[in-house]
């Protein structure tokens, strides 16, 4: 990304990034009340939510599950969600195999299927779309989320957490973003290398190769 990508929306003081955060956090909140998730896919295994809603580091309308399953059995998997097929405010279900001979890494970590639901508040395409994704794993499948989570509760300082803001905040709406660049890639860069603005991790992923125009 270049400096004029980075500017090219106004960046948010530090206090409204984090205003940001608590409203997505408790938006949150409702959206997985209204569509009762986790009592539904508490039957299949362990539902936990990951990623920037459980760190606390939202930026958008984003909600990740890992579901952790002592048996991993597509028609339960389907069972679990097929009530989200006629919720008001779900416009979109989308399912991956990614197991066996369909998990092209070979990796154990990215076993599992997946679900991808938009949900619209209010119903109609005018209303905030939320994305959501759950991912059905096998129990014990070392997956680097758990992890993550653990650090972020050692490790995250104000100055780390509004650093992490802003730089997500100034690339999310990038097409890149969530392609070639994770969200991991701006935690690696905020707690490992001393990385604090958006310019500053722009320059960081050019020294990688990880540079995406």
């Amino acid at each position: 990304m270049t400096p004029e990508r980075i500017g090219r929306q106004q960046p948010l003081a530090d206090a409204d990034l984090l205003a940001q955060q608590d409203a997505l956090q408790e938006a949150a909140r409702a959206v997985l009340a209204d569509l009762d998730l986790v009592r539904l896919l508490e039957p299949v295994g362990w539902p936990v939510v990951v990623g920037s809603a459980a760190l606390g580091l939202m930026v958008w309308r984003d909600i990740d599950f890992n579901v952790m399953c002592d048996e991993l059995y597509s028609d339960r998997v389907f069972a679990a969600v097929r009530p989200l097929a006629t919720h008001p405010c779900v416009n979109r279900l989308r399912f991956a195999n990614e197991c066996g001979s369909f998990n092209d890494t070979g990796r154990p970590e990215a076993e599992g299927y997946y679900w991808g639901v938009h949900y619209f508040a209010s119903g109609t395409l005018a209303g905030d779309r939320w994305k959501i994704d759950v991912w059905f794993l096998p129990h014990g499948s070392p997956r680097p989320e758990f992890t993550l989570i653990e650090r972020c509760a050692r490790e995250l300082t104000p100055e780390t957490r509004h650093a992490i803001l802003r730089i997500k905040d100034a690339w999310y709406q990038d097409p890149e973003y969530r392609r070639t660049i994770l969200s991991v890639d701006i935690y690696d860069a905020v707690l490992d290398h001393g990385i604090r603005t958006p310019a500053a991790f722009a320059d960081y992923l050019r020294e990688r190769d990880k540079d995406t125009g």
